[in-house]
Order: C-alpha cells, then structure tokens, then sequence
C-alpha cells in the first residue's frame, strides 16, 4: 500500500474517465478486506501488490474526463474503486461513486457509512449481542443473539419460513457458534435447512462448499447508487454507524489484525 510519506505513482494515479482522484481523510476497515486478502475476488482484482480499506472520505484534487457533480476541493465519501492501482487505506485513492459529505458529519462517521449502511438497507432479521440488540429494536429491527440455537430462533422469527439466504460468514465458521468451525460447509448447511432447498441459498464467501452441497454462489455487489441518500440520511442524524477505534495509517498493523478477528466491536477506522 501507498505510505503517506510516498507521493508518486500508483497512488497518484490518473483518474479514468468517469473518476476522481481523492486526498483520503480517513478509511474504514471492513470485513470485504479480509475476503479480498484470502483471495476471494482474484478474478476482480488487479495484480499485486494491493493494499486495505474499500471506504474512503477525502478532498477531491482530480477529475477524470467527463465527470459531473464533482469539482475539486469537495469533500465526499463512497468506495475507492475495486479495480484500482490502490485501495483506500493510502495517501490517495480513486473512486468512480461518491457523495458529498453533509454539514455536521465528521470524516470518520462518513468513512463508516457505505458498507454498513447498505447492508442496513437490505430488510435483515438482525443477529446481535447484547450491546448492539437494544439500539437494533429501538429502530424496528427484529433481533436474536448469537450461540447455539440461532438459526432455530431466526426461523422462529421468520415464522418458519426463510425465503432465501445470504451466506457471508468467513469460510469455516458457523452461524451457531462463533467460536468453533464447521468440517462441512461453514454456515452452509445450517442455511440449507432453514431455506428447505440449497438453491435458495447463495454465498459470497464459501465457493468450494457451495459446488459440493449445491448452494449458489454470487459476487458482492453493493447498492453504491444510493450514496447521496446515506450521506442525506446521516446528514439528517438517522444514519449513524458506531466507530469503535480510530488509528493512524502508521498504525496500519494493529488495526488490521484487529480487524481480522472479526470481532473488532464496532467500525475501525484509519485517519490520515
């Protein structure tokens, strides 16, 4: 990845048509990174080497031919481009999607945004432990806790009927128990039995279980059309995704590895 200190290219890569180039203000660590990193999206990515961080907040300082509704000297949020020279989490990045940030929204709580707000988009019965079940009720979500017996409590929930469902639990783990893996599938089969068929149930994380127990498999692909309305929403104080620790791009290391156990307790967030 592209040190602060370091002022060439790819970091200051020429953005394409359609894109900008930023001056990152801060980059938010998540869970994508780390499928990234096991290989997940090879056939998506550029070739090494590729650093982290796949949301960014910045000051535009390029424009690529043919953009409109930016200008140089904005500040504005959204995913650094997938298939670029550098991910986010560098001096500088490039972004083909972006928003303003609103009046009143710190650098941090618009780098936190993208990823969790879409996913917060999507009509979810949400898993939670204690510390986030209350928040998650107080805005009409339906919410059961971890451990052993989820998937019971999620159907129970459902009224016995899941449609359809989306694997994303890293490959191996389980949806029952965090804390042991699975030998056959990961969280797969849990879900084939809750959805009644494996066709009903797609991954993005665990291909090689999905060809053996006949569940479908998808690319993630992120609703970043709706930008301006996260940024509006948070603008307004309804959005608001909980920072858990900020780090210096020095401190790339510790807040990686934090970020790799999955259990980082909230958003982590590097401030240049």
């Amino acid at each position: 990845m592209c040190a602060t200190e370091v002022r060439s290219n790819p970091c200051e890569a020429e953005p394409g048509p359609g894109r900008i180039r930023i001056a990152v203000r801060a980059c938010g660590l998540t869970p994508a990174d780390w499928a990234a990193v096991d290989g997940l999206f090879s056939d998506r990515l550029p070739p090494l080497p590729r650093g982290l961080g796949l949301e960014v907040v910045g000051t535009v300082d390029a424009l690529g031919e043919g953009v409109t509704g930016a200008e140089v000297g904005d500040h504005v949020l959204g995913p650094a481009t997938f298939d670029g020279p550098t991910a986010g989490a560098a001096e500088y990045a490039l972004m083909a999607v972006w928003a303003r940030i609103p009046e009143g929204v710190t650098a941090e709580q618009a780098a936190a945004l993208p990823m969790a707000a879409e996913t917060a988009w999507r009509p979810v019965i949400a898993t939670a432990g204690p510390t986030r079940a209350a928040t998650l009720e107080e805005i009409g979500a339906q919410v059961t806790g971890y451990g052993d017996g989820m998937a019971e409590r999620v159907a129970a929930l459902a009224g016995d009927r899941v449609d359809r469902a989306l694997d994303t639990v890293p490959t191996g783990g389980r949806v029952d128990r965090a804390d042991q893996p699975s030998p056959a599938g990961g969280s797969l089969p849990t879900l084939i039995e809750l959805t009644g068929d494996p066709d009903r149930v797609l991954t993005v994380s665990d291909f090689a279980a999905a060809a053996e127990l006949g569940a479908r498999i998808t690319h993630i692909d992120m609703r970043y059309d709706l930008m301006g309305e996260f940024a509006r929403l948070a603008g307004e104080g309804v959005l608001v995704v909980s920072v858990a620790r900020t780090y210096t791009l020095g401190q790339i290391q510790e807040a990686a590895e934090l970020s790799q156990s999955r259990r980082p307790g909230g958003k982590l967030m590097l401030v240049l």
